[in-house]
């Protein structure tokens, strides 16, 4: 019998070890927790603007070229993040620091229908794992909790662009150039209309979280390959119904991607821009969508941007 529970104990320290070095190598390698855990550190930052979002995000927005102009960002952008996760992640950052000026939530395609949110009350794991206090059950194993992590860094191993990639204020930036060979379709959506939010519930409370705060809220739906993109005006369009009124830009639209990246390029692969194309999309948002005034205030533009 004490030769029993001597191998339980020895297993059982076996397996909490294995489990603590698992999710210390995971902080340290993957993107994602990485960024989360680094995130959590931030207290006291006076950040002009900050991003939200999920994968298209995290490679799209050129914190480098903010910085370079002076405006102090951060992209808060993960991998399968949903509005919901997004809302958590802006919650936790006010608590701790001051007030940004700009609060700029990236999405995917609104060429798709959206009245359907079947990951609206998502939380991403990570953000749940990190931002929440841990129940002591087996699904928050880190072993369990991030399997799928395991799979995703093993690109690190076999990728050299993978390996060279790197974080930079919340972006990863990654050279690797993947052409875009996708088709327009035969049948793209040219309006928005405020019924395609329906139940995107997290969406107008990050409007209403940042109106409380006093800050400008713009959503920004991501470019993407050809088959992604739509026929529908950059704008801004105003989504509106009784209580909230949100301005968004569609930067997914087909013109403006064609003359603004290189399908040859710019890509990452599967609608992922690469730092290249980054660039050219942040440098657009800022010179076209935000304006800067003489007093460094940042605020949406009020005409409509062709």
């Amino acid at each position: 019998m004490r030769r029993f529970l001597y191998k339980v104990v020895l297993f059982g320290i076996f397996f909490i070890l294995v489990n603590y070095f698992y999710l210390e190598v995971l902080k340290r390698y993957d993107w994602n927790i990485s960024k989360v855990v680094e995130s959590l550190k931030l207290e006291d930052e006076n950040l002009e603007t900050i991003f939200f979002g999920a994968s298209l995000v995290l490679d799209g927005i050129d914190i480098d070229y903010l910085l370079e102009n002076d405006l102090q960002s951060h992209n808060f952008g993960i991998g399968g993040a949903s509005i919901r996760t997004s809302y958590i992640q802006l919650k936790q950052y006010l608590k701790k620091n001051k007030k940004p000026k700009l609060v700029v939530l990236g999405v995917g395609s609104l060429s798709k229908s959206y009245k359907s949110y079947k990951r609206e009350f998502f939380i991403h794991p990570t953000v749940e794992y990190f931002y929440f206090k841990k129940k002591f059950v087996v699904d928050n194993i880190p072993m369990v909790k991030f399997r799928g992590q395991a799979l995703e860094n093993l690109k690190k191993i076999v990728s050299k662009d993978h390996r060279d990639a790197k974080l930079v204020s919340g972006q990863l930036k990654i050279k690797k150039k993947v052409p875009d060979r996708t088709q327009y379709k035969s049948d793209l959506k040219d309006k928005i209309h405020i019924s395609d939010y329906e139940g995107a519930s997290h969406l107008f409370k990050m409007d209403s979280i940042c109106k409380l705060n006093n800050i400008d809220f713009i959503v920004i739906e991501m470019p993407g390959y050809k088959k992604t993109q739509n026929d529908i005006p950059v704008g801004p369009h105003i989504l509106k119904d009784s209580i909230h009124k949100i301005t968004l830009y569609n930067l997914n639209n087909r013109e403006l991607c064609s003359t603004l990246f290189d399908s040859k390029n710019d890509w990452l692969g599967n609608s992922h821009l690469n730092q290249y194309g980054a660039r050219k999309l942040t440098k657009y948002i800022f010179e076209n969508c935000v304006k800067i005034d003489s007093n460094r205030n940042l605020s949406q533009y009020s005409r409509l941007v062709r």
